[in-house]
Protein backbone atom coordinates (compact mmCIF):
# COMPACT_ATOMS: atom_id res chain seq x y z
CA UNK A 1 0.00 0.00 0.00
CA UNK A 2 1.14 3.46 -1.20
CA UNK A 3 1.46 6.01 1.85
CA UNK A 4 1.54 9.81 1.38
CA UNK A 5 3.97 11.85 3.54
CA UNK A 6 4.36 15.56 3.61
CA UNK A 7 7.75 16.66 4.34
CA UNK A 8 7.15 20.54 5.91
CA UNK A 9 9.83 21.89 3.63
CA UNK A 10 10.77 23.68 0.15
CA UNK A 11 14.24 23.31 0.28
CA UNK A 12 14.60 20.76 -2.67
CA UNK A 13 18.21 19.32 -1.40
CA UNK A 14 15.70 18.21 1.74
CA UNK A 15 12.91 16.65 -0.26
CA UNK A 16 15.84 14.83 -2.24
CA UNK A 17 17.44 13.33 0.60
CA UNK A 18 13.89 11.89 2.52
CA UNK A 19 12.89 10.37 -0.57
CA UNK A 20 16.50 8.90 -0.90
CA UNK A 21 15.45 7.67 2.77
CA UNK A 22 12.43 5.50 1.85
CA UNK A 23 13.73 4.17 -0.98
CA UNK A 24 16.67 3.10 0.67
CA UNK A 25 14.69 1.39 3.36
CA UNK A 26 12.16 -0.10 0.47
CA UNK A 27 9.38 2.23 1.94
CA UNK A 28 6.67 2.70 -0.43
CA UNK A 29 6.24 6.46 0.32
CA UNK A 30 4.86 9.12 -1.47
CA UNK A 31 7.16 12.07 -0.76
CA UNK A 32 5.52 15.39 -1.16
CA UNK A 33 6.34 18.86 0.03
CA UNK A 34 5.11 22.10 0.61
CA UNK A 35 6.00 23.33 -2.54
CA UNK A 36 2.46 21.17 -3.64
CA UNK A 37 1.05 23.69 -0.85
CA UNK A 38 1.73 26.95 -2.34
CA UNK A 39 -1.05 29.23 -0.22
CA UNK A 40 0.28 27.35 2.95
CA UNK A 41 1.47 29.56 5.55
CA UNK A 42 4.46 28.22 7.74
CA UNK A 43 4.40 29.05 11.67
CA UNK A 44 7.33 31.33 12.71
CA UNK A 45 10.17 29.17 14.20
CA UNK A 46 9.61 30.71 17.77
CA UNK A 47 11.50 27.68 19.43
CA UNK A 48 14.10 27.19 21.59
CA UNK A 49 15.95 24.91 20.08
CA UNK A 50 15.67 22.87 16.96
CA UNK A 51 13.42 20.09 18.11
CA UNK A 52 11.31 22.55 18.92
CA UNK A 53 10.74 24.28 15.52
CA UNK A 54 10.45 21.05 14.19
CA UNK A 55 7.96 20.14 16.23
CA UNK A 56 5.90 23.69 15.66
CA UNK A 57 6.22 23.43 11.96
CA UNK A 58 4.97 19.50 11.69
CA UNK A 59 2.13 20.16 14.08
CA UNK A 60 1.08 22.96 12.14
CA UNK A 61 1.38 21.54 8.97
CA UNK A 62 -0.66 18.39 10.04
CA UNK A 63 -3.32 20.75 11.44
CA UNK A 64 -3.40 22.78 8.24
CA UNK A 65 -3.48 20.61 5.74
CA UNK A 66 -4.71 17.22 7.33
CA UNK A 67 -1.75 15.00 6.96
CA UNK A 68 0.95 12.91 8.12
CA UNK A 69 4.15 15.26 8.50
CA UNK A 70 7.74 14.99 9.41
CA UNK A 71 9.90 18.24 9.82
CA UNK A 72 13.37 18.88 10.92
CA UNK A 73 15.19 21.88 11.76
CA UNK A 74 19.02 21.77 11.21
CA UNK A 75 19.25 25.49 11.59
Amino acid sequence: MLQEILIATTNLDKISEFRSLFRQAKRMVDVRSLRSFPNYSPPEESGLTFEENARLKAVNAAKELNCLVLADDSG
